[in-house]
């Protein structure tokens, strides 16, 4: 519960600290870790759920791709704005929770979220993700890392995972479990990258929902 708490701090009163905390807590990887997001988009508008700090938007951001964030901190919206309008990108971002998203049904090809918290489970923000998405649409979930360098610093991030309760090791099933309970057929990825695994949740609209009669 405290740690929680002190999670939830970095996206309200202490958010100013966000970056430092993540660089810290990843042993500077952290950026490359969220760009594992991307893969082969499906066409359509790209909806973040939980924008954070703004810098998937400033990925996604190409002139082509039409990119929209939401999420509930005033403080977070404050710095993805700035973000964008350092690069002179729109700023498609609204304050509000994935659970109710302010958007029309089959309005995306992809959403996309990058290390959530429990409310990417939830049966509401599942549900509210496959009505948003379109026939084809995919739902993209950086959901955990797996530290695997050798140095003292992985073996210290290993040992904060852990007392942190962020090393989710285990509970794959589970985890694909909510998302094919919502309609979703759903699958775990491992991405490689320096000094540890990424685990990404690649959960498509279920052809079978899709197809059946309203």
């Amino acid at each position: 519960m405290c740690f929680r708490l002190l999670f939830g701090l970095l996206y309200t009163s202490a958010a100013w600290s966000y970056d430092i905390v993540a660089w810290l807590s990843s042993g500077g990887e952290w950026r490359n870790w969220i760009k594992t997001v991307h893969i082969n988009f499906p066409e359509g508008p790209i909806l973040e759920l939980g924008h954070g700090p703004g810098y998937i938007q400033v990925d996604l951001y190409d002139g082509k791709s039409k990119a929209f964030g939401v999420d509930p901190s005033r403080q977070m919206s404050r710095m993805a704005s700035r973000k964008m309008r350092a690069i002179g990108g729109p700023i498609n971002l609204c304050r509000g929770r994935a659970q109710r998203l302010p958007f029309e049904s089959s309005n995306f090809g992809t959403l996309v979220s990058t290390f959530p918290s429990d409310y990417i489970f939830d049966t509401d923000t599942l549900s509210e993700a496959y009505r948003v998405l379109g026939p084809k649409g995919i739902l993209i979930v950086i959901a955990y890392v797996k530290i695997t360098g050798v140095s003292m610093i992985d073996m210290l991030l290993r040992w904060t995972f852990r007392i942190t309760g962020q090393s989710n090791e285990g509970s794959q099933i589970l985890m694909l479990k909510r998302f094919e309970d919502a309609g979703f057929d759903a699958r775990f990825d491992v991405v490689q990258v320096k000094r540890a695994e990424v685990f990404r949740i690649v959960a498509h609209k279920s052809h079978d929902q899709i197809s059946a009669p309203g």
